[in-house]
């Protein structure tokens, strides 16, 4: 398609200057369902290299309650925690290229005209964050079931809440980053981005989504950053649990807004959304309880 497009964009005081650029047509050949498959698929097969490469992976000596596991890891099944303890730095190393690269092809991908070389770490703290926000609960949860030993007291989950604390920390501190470059260089192709979220002060860009920006500036840093920041409510597992859970929706909500913002100006949340957040996590609670 050819033609000119004309920028007009801005995200402080005044418009950036405006200049004109080549329309960009972007040929999409696999879907995104195909894409998040393919990541999956090349992590998994990169995580068993690693067992192999690592010698960590046993075929003898199985014990009888484990015969019908195929794949042991240390006489432990694969797929469990003291199996990947071997090979933990490795898996978490594996974990921060293919988070990024799933950010770059899922998420960056929206808006072809835009591009962060940041972005990438802003989408894996946020996960880290969530990741870190279920561990919590689950444990607090399974405490009170009686399935975790009595013996994960206030020590552990200070640990824990030392964690949580400081990613939440690292999100914000990224989030501001990215932000801030962007708004100080004031470039057209670039603020686009910001402004169709309402991360803007000129008043005629501002939208729906300003408020969500405002909740995630309030609710994903400032709230639970002052929480967490005392020991008190790190050694106390329910208030642990409860600033955790608010954190597990402000991912959510961070998600929507990077997200749903590129489908229109109105806040775009309905079941569809809701009800996919519910699977993972119903698929989640089940393969745990399992």
């Amino acid at each position: 398609m050819a033609g000119e497009v004309e920028y007009g964009l801005a995200v402080h005081g005044q418009r950036g200057g405006e200049r004109s650029g080549r329309a960009v047509t972007v040929v999409v050949g696999i879907s995104l369902p195909s894409i998040a498959l393919v990541h999956g698929v090349i992590g998994a097969l990169a995580g068993l290299f690693l067992v192999w490469w690592t010698n960590a992976a046993t075929f003898t000596g199985v014990p009888a309650p484990l015969q019908g596991c195929p794949f042991l890891v240390n006489d432990k099944p694969l797929l469990s925690f003291p199996a990947n303890v071997a090979i933990i730095f490795e898996t978490t190393v594996l974990l921060v290229f293919t988070l990024t690269f799933a950010a770059k092809d899922l998420l960056v991908t929206l808006n072809p005209h835009w591009y962060s070389t940041i972005f990438g770490i802003y989408y894996f703290s946020g996960a880290i964050v969530g990741a870190l926000s279920v561990l919590i609960i689950a444990i607090v949860l399974l405490r009170r079931a009686g399935l975790v030993p009595r013996e994960a007291g206030e020590e552990h989950f200070l640990d824990l809440g030392r964690l949580l604390f400081a990613f939440v920390f690292f999100w914000g501190y990224i989030a501001f980053s990215q932000y801030m470059l962007l708004w100080y260089a004031n470039v057209p192709e670039m603020t686009a981005w910001l402004r169709i979220r309402g991360a803007t002060t000129v008043p005629e860009d501002v939208n729906a989504w300003s408020i969500i920006a405002l909740v995630l500036l309030v609710g994903h840093f400032l709230v639970p950053f002052c929480v967490l920041m005392t020991r008190h409510s790190k050694r106390r597992p329910l208030l642990l649990a409860i600033v955790a859970a608010w954190l597990v929706v402000m991912h959510y909500v961070d998600l929507a807004w990077v997200v749903l913002p590129e489908l229109g100006p109105s806040l775009a949340l309905g079941g569809i959304e809701v009800g996919l957040m519910l699977t993972v996590g119903c698929i989640y609670v089940l393969a745990a309880w399992r």
